[in-house]
């Protein structure tokens, strides 16, 4: 289930071992097999089943598991496995909904090592303001239909959320301040 995160080398796989029991092999799936065999290796597929493992270990599932059916699995497992099989294809864009639910905490920090090597870019969605803090250096936030982008990780983009409401607040309380002071001087001018 996890090397089917990178969905080019689950399908070389499957067409391999298709090959390989055919009975009647001829010489068209043997130059198709050594085309795959090439790209398989190309795309390190003899490490696949080790770079899985590490994942899932990292990640908290333990070792007597990676062979069991997903349906087999304890929920808090399967999340983990599903998590380990996107990080598996070791995709350009990496999207991450909560993922630190139903996590551990050894495998939350396993999560956070492993996006701070990420070498490309992850967008995160979650409530866990500490960990967003650990991974991220550029936050969004949608907030009252309005959209905000910081260059830094979330305590540091809700500082400056604050500074930038308490400006606000002064200038909405300087303008009212002018305009009750226009209205005023309205006021006095005799008709």
């Amino acid at each position: 289930t996890v090397m089917m995160g990178n969905k080019r080398l689950f399908e070389i796989m499957q067409r391999k071992e298709e090959l390989y029991c055919k009975p009647d092999f001829n010489d068209e799936d043997g130059m198709e097999l050594a085309d795959l065999e090439g790209e398989f290796a190309e795309m390190d597929g003899w490490n696949a089943e080790t770079d899985a493992a590490i994942l899932l270990n990292g990640l908290g599932v333990a070792t007597e598991l990676h062979e069991k059916l997903v349906k087999d699995l304890k929920e808090e497992d399967k999340v983990k496995v599903l998590l380990a099989q996107a990080l598996f294809g070791n995709p350009d864009v990496l999207l991450l909904d909560e993922p630190t639910n139903g996590l551990d905490l050894p495998a939350v920090e396993w999560l956070e090592e492993f996006l701070k090597s990420y070498r490309h870019a992850f967008l995160v969605i979650s409530h866990d303001r500490y960990f967003l803090d650990r991974v991220t250096t550029k936050t969004f936030d949608l907030d009252n239909c309005r959209f905000y982008s910081f260059n830094g990780n979330y305590t540091e983009y809700q500082k400056q959320k604050d500074i930038n409401r308490l400006t606000e607040e002064r200038r909405y309380e300087n303008t009212k301040k002018e305009i009750e002071i226009k209205e005023k001087k309205i006021e006095a001018i005799p008709y």
